[in-house]
């Protein structure tokens, strides 16, 4: 990652009024594309690199930890959907269903397992 291209990239974003933390990752400045008002918070990765573009609609916010990676369209296939799912619940973490809204899906640690007592 260059500091400079990250710090006008940055510096861009703010005048255009998004706010972009400066401990986020960004790979491919160049083609990412944020819409009015949108907010990228530390520790949040957007990789643009192995696509022609990642875009961002109005007033879109990503969280701490969140990571966006471009591909061909922007859609992940099933294949990577289930590899994802299997490393998330290989490492303890267990998926709310009722918080499911337009893809996008919540993981959160259960405080007991089943397979010990709470």
């Amino acid at each position: 990652m260059n500091f400079l291209k990250h710090l006008l990239f940055i510096l861009r974003q703010r005048r255009d009024g998004n706010r972009v933390s400066f401990s986020a990752y960004l790979k491919a400045h160049e083609n990412i594309s944020l819409g009015a008002g949108c907010k990228i918070h530390a520790d949040a990765s957007v990789d643009a690199s192995r696509s022609a573009g990642v875009s961002f609609g109005h007033k879109i916010t990503l969280n701490r930890f969140a990571y966006v990676q471009g591909g061909n369209a922007g859609v992940l296939g099933d294949k990577v959907h289930s590899a994802m799912f299997a490393g998330c619940v290989a490492k303890g973490f267990a998926v709310n269903f009722s918080l499911i809204h337009k893809n996008i899906f919540f993981f959160h640690r259960p405080k007991c397992q089943a397979v010990t007592p709470c």
